[in-house]
């Protein structure tokens, strides 16, 4: 299984590269329009999106299911290094983001955020990132890459465009901590159902 996971991550060093520049130009771009928590909350999982969907492309064009499922693995085991993928890269995405955060912050570009405010931009990221990523999996287990592809971006476009509304009626309440635990129970929530489910269709799956 730590194989599989390897090779996931391997697939997605293709991806480093939009990750990077993306990463670069966002941050800044989201503290001009006084969203500097859209570093967070939306560059993070953008990354983990486009990281994981990359990976399912990749998967799908080469029919690499059909391969991996004639080696001496379970399904299980293939579905459980899929998901322990999602975590990594999404650690990973987080680590790169606030670093860059961090550098942006000491040059002045971007304003240091206040803790709360910063611990709930982390967890809506983590909760938005398995939303696309878990939940997207499942839904390509079940309807194929091809059919979930326009809907996982319509989504991504959807939330993007809309999640700057409820951060903006948090931050002046006395609930950013309330909201950043539900964030949090959400996403682990998300994930372990998402989970659940993809063990399910999967074993159930014919190649």
């Amino acid at each position: 299984m730590n194989i599989a996971v390897k090779r996931n991550l391997f697939i997605m060093r293709k991806n480093y590269l939009f990750n990077a520049i993306f990463m670069i130009l966002s941050i800044p771009l989201w503290s001009a329009t006084s969203n500097p928590m859209g570093s967070l909350n939306l560059t993070i999982p953008v990354m983990t999106y486009s990281s994981i969907y990359l990976i399912e492309q990749l998967e799908d064009f080469y029919k690499y299911d059909c391969i991996l499922n004639s080696l001496p693995v379970t399904r299980d085991e293939i579905v459980k290094a899929k998901f322990e993928s999602i975590l990594v890269i999404y650690l990973i995405n987080t680590i790169l983001t606030l670093l860059a955060h961090l550098i942006y912050s000491v040059l002045g570009v971007t304003e240091f955020m206040s803790g709360q405010m910063f611990v709930m931009g982390l967890t809506l990221s983590f909760l938005i990132s398995m939303l696309f990523a878990a939940v997207g999996t499942v839904l390509i287990y079940k309807f194929g890459y091809a059919k979930t592809k326009l809907f996982g971006i319509i989504i991504m476009m959807l939330t993007m465009c809309s999640i700057s509304i409820p951060l903006y009626i948090l931050q002046k309440s006395n609930l950013v901590q309330f909201a950043s635990a539900v964030f949090l129970i959400l996403g682990i929530t998300a994930y372990v159902v998402s989970k659940k489910f993809a063990l399910k269709i999967y074993a159930e799956k014919e190649f």
